[in-house]
């Protein structure tokens, strides 16, 4: 009985977080993209160029949960260097100079990218665009073993940089960031609304996070 009443109680919560912001005016969501999901193949090295544009100062970083503050490279390299066994205090010449591919991939894993949408849009089914993605350092890739959060960047600036990556199954063709992005091409699951913890949801099955 005891795993049923649970089932029953997950189920009642759920229901419970959709009745209450099926009534707000807005709805802000998050959801959750794996790379090595099935149908995400297109998003493999996405997080590495995005760091290598935050590292060559094309893109502002921000420290996590705070679109105020800039999070310099120094600073997010400094945090996280340890993954690389590193104790080096990077200046602008080495900067330059090192690799940090082996230290990106360990962000890889996953991301976040936050929506928030008001009544028009939802009323309008008109197609929903997130604000902000948010970079991890999973639990396995984690020396703690805790999933640690990296930097945070603004949709609007990663998609000025027009980032492409190699499709998969045609190497002569590339995919645009911003077109994946923007037409929702890739699987994900919901995993936050308006600050609730969700079990992982579909999209498609929360009425107002999704446009037909």
């Amino acid at each position: 009985m005891k795993p049923l009443f649970i089932l029953i109680y997950l189920l009642f919560t759920i229901n419970f977080c959709i009745a209450q912001y099926t009534k707000k005016t807005t709805i802000s969501y998050i959801e959750r993209v794996h790379a090595n999901h099935k149908g995400n193949d297109q998003l493999n090295g996405m997080t590495e160029k995005i760091l290598l544009a935050f590292k060559n100062g094309k893109l502002k970083g921000y420290y996590p949960k705070n679109t105020t503050k800039v999070m310099p490279f120094e600073s997010f390299y400094f945090h996280f260097r340890g993954l690389e066994n590193s104790n080096n205090i990077i200046s602008n010449c080495l900067q330059e100079q090192k690799d940090f591919s082996a230290l990106f991939s360990y962000f890889s894993d996953y991301f976040d990218l936050e929506y928030k949408v008001n009544q028009q849009e939802i009323a309008n089914n008109i197609h929903q665009k997130p604000k902000f993605l948010q970079l991890y350092l999973s639990d396995i890739n984690s020396p703690s073993g805790i999933e640690v959060r990296g930097p945070l960047f603004l949709i609007e600036d990663i998609l000025t940089l027009k980032i492409r990556l190699l499709n998969k199954d045609n190497l002569i063709v590339d995919s645009s960031v911003s077109k994946i992005i923007l037409n929702h091409q890739y699987q994900a699951e919901i995993v936050t609304i308006d600050k609730e913890h969700l079990i992982p949801t579909h999209r498609s099955t929360v009425e107002g996070t999704y446009a037909d």
